[in-house]
């Protein structure tokens, strides 16, 4: 039987248990944690660690996952700004309280363009994204809001081709349709 390893994470009020019987994901998963913290999770006893491995500093690398997505301590630092924001009740009023698909494709690549790293994100992080908010666009429909007109407030890093994952970022002028939107207007066309 093949033994488990356990990894509990605690910083601030957010605590996040990794359980699995692979050392090397449980050291991956701790490694993306300390990426987006720069204190040590052994230091205060915040973090208990049935194995003594050590594990390697993380480099710049890691802030993107295996599969090209961005890492999922990006994507949860991405979040907590949006719930962090200073105009929260107006996002909430304007963006994630309506049915415009838009303006949620466009606030995630707003506040992902805010975040220090700037990552270039895929259709599937927009749908990780919207679906921790509680107004979850699925990939496929992300892809097809992008492809019918919110592709001109993004700029993508290649050609749109079937099976092959574009990364995205949002340029000045979805910068400006979405704080339009914020503030209670109506994207420009």
């Amino acid at each position: 039987m093949r033994e488990i390893y356990r990894v509990k994470y605690k910083r601030g009020d957010v605590e996040l248990d990794i359980e699995s019987s692979d050392r090397d994901y449980i050291d991956k998963k701790l490694a993306e944690m300390r990426v987006s913290s720069p204190e040590t999770p052994g230091k205060n006893g915040d973090s208990k660690r049935r194995s003594h491995r050590k594990t390697s500093a993380p480099t710049s690398g890691q802030l993107r996952a295996n599969d090209g997505q961005v890492a999922d301590a990006v994507l949860a630092q991405i979040i907590a700004s949006v719930n962090d924001a200073d105009n929260y009740d107006h996002i909430a009023r304007y963006v994630l309280d309506r049915a415009d698909r838009t303006a949620r494709i466009l606030m995630c690549y707003y506040f992902a363009h805010q975040h220090q790293t700037d990552p270039a994100m895929t259709t599937t992080d927009v749908e990780r994204i919207t679906s921790q908010l509680g107004v979850k666009i699925a990939q496929p429909n992300v892809a097809k809001v992008i492809r019918q007109g919110a592709g001109k407030y993004l700029t993508a890093d290649r050609v749109r081709r079937r099976g092959q994952a574009v990364r995205y970022k949002i340029n000045r002028r979805g910068i400006a349709a979405f704080e339009e939107i914020v503030a209670g207007g109506k994207a420009t066309e």
